[in-house]
């Protein structure tokens, strides 16, 4: 069979041809195969909102195991923010035990409430009580590649430390950075 440029329609989404095109032995149309892979492909460049959340708990992961080990505590602050943003919890269970195989993808954050997750990765660092310079080295790292100054992080941890001495808790911490800047 010999295809014509007159036989091509392009549209917004796809391209057709008048006469469907298999290739012998392989037992399906070359379009269709095609598009399967186009889809694929959009869905690794525009990614969904669930899997930038799944995402961002990876970086969450990634951010814990600064010091090469995931503790209780930041086990269970990563649960508590995956479930806030409606990640079901055998889903994030499932995330911890691959966190050291699966790197994240440093996907763009979600755009709906990102100082939500700005917020919640860097206080993610005081977690266990005692800062590491190498979490908060990773943490001005992942928020660079979101575009975000590196001292971001410097500043909202000595807001985190001065108002929990003044006996605030993070989530009015929170409260307050959100309606102060937002």
């Amino acid at each position: 069979m010999s295809i014509r440029w007159s036989d091509l329609k392009f549209g917004a989404e796809s391209a057709s041809i008048s006469e469907p095109m298999a290739i012998p032995g392989q037992g399906g149309h070359v379009l269709q195969r095609i598009r399967q892979k186009l889809n694929a492909l959009r869905s690794n460049f525009k990614p969904s909102k669930e899997k930038k959340k799944v995402d961002f708990l990876r970086q969450m992961f990634y951010l814990a195991l600064s010091d090469d080990e995931l503790s209780g505590p930041e086990r269970n602050y990563i649960l508590d923010v995956g479930k806030k943003i409606n990640i079901k919890e055998y889903k994030i269970i499932e995330l911890s035990y691959q966190a050291k195989k699966h790197l994240p993808l440093f996907l763009n954050l979600p755009s709906k409430d990102r100082f939500f997750y700005v917020f919640h990765l860097i206080n993610l660092i005081r977690v266990e009580g005692e800062v590491q310079t190498d979490s908060v080295a990773r943490a001005q790292s992942l928020l660079m590649k979101q575009g975000y100054a590196p001292d971001t992080v410097d500043i909202i941890l000595a807001i985190l430390e001065r108002n929990e001495k003044a006996g605030a808790t993070y989530e009015q911490t929170y409260e307050q950075l959100k309606a102060t800047l937002g």
